[in-house]
């Protein structure tokens, strides 16, 4: 009964990925459906753990002290990394602070667990033919220092290079 009711959560989390990802985008094919589920479960598991998210990225990017940094780290989503798919722009943390969510930049000061755990969101995004955010990626994947610190799984890898190749079409 457990394994039926965890398949049952993974299946509906999965659907509820693949639609918000379908409803952002201006075309929608059978080729970015199978993507957009090949991405979501070979990232299924991925958690942040100690890295840099979008709002730590973003406070670093805009030179904050050590307070704002922590403050801004404190909100980013470490462990469900779909969350940062509709992510608010700007989130107050407490402190007189405002953390931005600009993914654009983020990802150049992220680390590898920040990379891998935002990429899946990064693929999503591109999917929906946002020329900023795929553009974006497409270059970043051609940095050799965005691999670094990376650590994709065989099926992170696998989803990644069918990505690569939708995208070059």
């Amino acid at each position: 009964m457990k394994n039926k009711t965890k398949l049952a959560l993974r299946q509906n989390r999965t659907a509820a990925i693949v639609q918000q990802a379908k409803t952002g985008a201006a075309q929608w094919g059978e080729e970015h459906e199978t993507l957009a589920l090949q991405i979501t479960a070979a990232f299924f598991d991925t958690e942040l753990g100690d890295g840099i998210g979008f709002y730590e990225a973003n406070a670093i990017d805009d030179y904050m002290p050590y307070e704002e940094r922590y403050a801004a780290r404190q909100q980013d989503e470490r462990v469900l990394w779909e969350r940062n798919l509709a992510a608010p722009k700007r989130v107050s943390c407490g402190n007189g602070y405002t953390a931005a969510f600009s993914p654009s930049s983020a990802l150049s000061f992220m680390d590898g667990a920040g990379r891998r755990f935002a990429l899946p969101c990064y693929m999503l995004w591109a999917l929906q033919d946002n020329p900023m955010d795929s553009d974006a990626l497409m270059s970043h994947l051609q940095d050799s220092g965005f691999y670094e610190g990376l650590n994709l799984n065989a099926e992170e890898q696998a989803a990644l290079y069918a990505f690569i190749r939708l995208m070059r079409q």
